[in-house]
Order: C-alpha cells, then structure tokens, then sequence
C-alpha cells in the first residue's frame, strides 16, 4: 500500500509554509493570557529602544541592562522579569545567535534589582467564607435579591471561592461542564487552566451548603434556572435591563465584578479575582481540611505554593503561645 507523503498529507508544499506552520503551533504553545503578557511587554521594550535609539532585535546585553535600570523606577522586580522573559522569548522566535537575556551582565542587573527593591510580592487578600456571605448580601440588597445580576453574582463568588478556581477558569465555564450529582452537590469540568495547558483537566467537587442563602450548589442552579441557560456559556453578561447576554464573561469582567462587590461591605483596594482563589486556600486551613484535599480541589502541584495562598488561616489554629503559662 503506498504510503501518502507529508506535502499529500497536509497540503503544505514549501519550506515557508512548514515554517509560517510552525510559527503558529509554537505561539498555541502558551496560554492567550501568557501570548497577551509578551506582546506588551515587547511592545514597551520596543518602544523605550526606539525612543532612545537603541536596536531592540537583536539587542545587547548593554541594551537590555539599562532597561532594567529604566523600568526598575516604576515596575518591581516580579514585572522587570516577566520583562526580560518575553524579550527572551522574542529572540528565541527570531532563531537569534545569542539570546542576551542569558549574559552575566543581565543576569547582574536583574540581581541588583531584587536585592535593592526585594522579592516580595503584594497578594491579594483572601476572601474567606464569612466575606463571601457578607458580600452576596450587600449585593443581593444593592441589586435586589431576585435581580439577575445578584442571582449571578451569587452564584459566581459562591462557585469561584469553593472551587478554589481563577478567573480564566470561571470564564471559561460552560453549562456541559456541570454535572449536578443528586443531593451530593456538584462536579465541574475544569478543562484548561495557566498550570495545565495540555489540557489534562480536572474535576472540582462541591458539596451543597449547611445554609440556603449561601450554598454554592443552590445559587448556580438558580442561576441557570433564572438565566434560561440550556448550553453554551455558564456565567454571562447581564445587562443594565436585566437582560442575560449569548457571550461568557472575560476574565476582566470577572475580576472587576468581584472587586466591585467587595466594595460594598469595606476596603477592596487588595482585592481581586484571585481573592476566590487565596480564599479558599485559607478557608481550607481554617475549616481544618487536610492539606492534600485542599490541593487537589485548587490543581496546586507543591504544598510550598499552597500554603503561598494562605494568608491568616492558620495564624490563630493551635498557635504555640497558646496556654502558654505567660
């Protein structure tokens, strides 16, 4: 049997098509949020060569040394390397000779950096069960309890913070990825997230709530029920008429709805999406779960970063000084 070449296979005859192909697949590599940071940060790099009559492609280490030193008086150090990363990445694409990104005199002045301004970097605070039910009850008297936009906001902050999800992830819900399991509660299908671009995926189980007002399972079936949702995407925009949208909310979207509705209750200048996120994190540890279980619920691969998204939980569970005769 004779077997079909590859130009038979795939339509693609010439070198230029294989590469322009090529080019393609390797930026479907990286995440849409991943594409988007090195585009702007190429973007900026570009554009401070330019004003200062540098060559950006291919750049010398000297180059990208005084763009640290530049951009270290308005960005920190967490910034400046996702900086350097996507100027690397540039000069990977390019097939450069050298990536100058890797020079000692980079190296030192990203050092410099860290040493002079420090690593650590500002979190979001974490919204734990008590603000979450807080906060739906400002909404819900805000908007009104039978609003669309609380019934969504309800279900949104409830399912966000026990899933342990991010706003992609919530973004990118749809109604085939919910499986309600009779009085268990349910089980949604996170099927990409910033830690699993492959595609693997992963279940997230939550049980119904010991009260009505604030069950996570309760508020996404009233949600859908209240919105019509019978495909397509979970959670949608709402208009000003009350109006439900055919689009997802974008992970902006979802991110200033939840600072928005913490602003209700108190101070939300440290809060954000990934409030959900660190909240339930926190929660996890306050309610006493097993470490492992509260991993396998958010994707966290290593303790070290899950105990990173903890805030205060712990700080007053069996703290040493309790009893502690003084």
């Amino acid at each position: 049997m004779e077997m079909a070449t590859v130009e038979q296979k795939t339509g693609i005859e010439t070198l230029a098509g294989i590469r322009e192909k090529a080019m393609e697949n390797r930026a479907k590599s990286r995440a849409q949020a991943t594409q988007r940071a090195y585009k702007t940060d190429w973007a900026d790099f570009t554009a401070w060569c330019s004003s200062n009559g540098l060559c950006a492609l291919p750049a010398t280490p000297e180059t990208i040394e005084l763009y640290i030193t530049a951009l270290a008086e308005v960005a920190k150090p967490a910034t400046i390397a996702r900086r350097i990363a996507s100027i690397s990445v540039a000069h990977g694409i390019a097939e450069c000779t050298t990536n100058p990104t890797r020079s000692e005199i980079v190296r030192s002045a990203l050092k410099a950096q860290r040493r002079i301004q420090g690593t650590a970097q500002a979190s979001k605070d974490a919204l734990v069960a008590a603000d979450i039910k807080a906060i739906v009850s400002a909404v819900n008297e805000e908007r009104g309890a039978d609003s669309l936009y609380a019934i969504r906001t309800a279900a949104l902050l409830l399912i966000g913070m026990a899933g342990a999800m991010r706003r992609s992830e919530i973004a990118a819900l749809t109604l085939a990825d919910v499986e309600f399991i009779g009085d268990r509660g349910v089980v949604i299908q996170i099927r990409r997230s910033k830690t699993d671009q492959e595609g693997k995926g992963r279940e997230v189980a939550i049980c119904y709530g010991a009260f009505h007002a604030s069950c996570p399972v309760r508020a996404l079936q009233r949600w859908i029920n209240a919105a019509g949702i019978t495909h397509g995407p979970l959670f949608r925009e709402v208009d000003r008429h009350g109006r439900v949208g055919a689009s997802s909310l974008n992970d902006r979207s979802i991110a200033r709805l939840v600072k928005d509705s913490a602003a209700l209750v108190g101070d939300a200048a440290k809060i954000g999406a990934h409030s959900l996120r660190a909240g339930f994190a926190t929660q996890s540890v306050i309610a006493g779960k097993p470490t492992q279980l509260g991993m396998k619920q958010g994707g966290w691969k290593s303790v070290n970063t899950f105990n990173r998204y903890v805030r205060v939980g712990d700080r007053w569970n069996n703290n040493p000084t309790e009893n502690f005769g003084l």
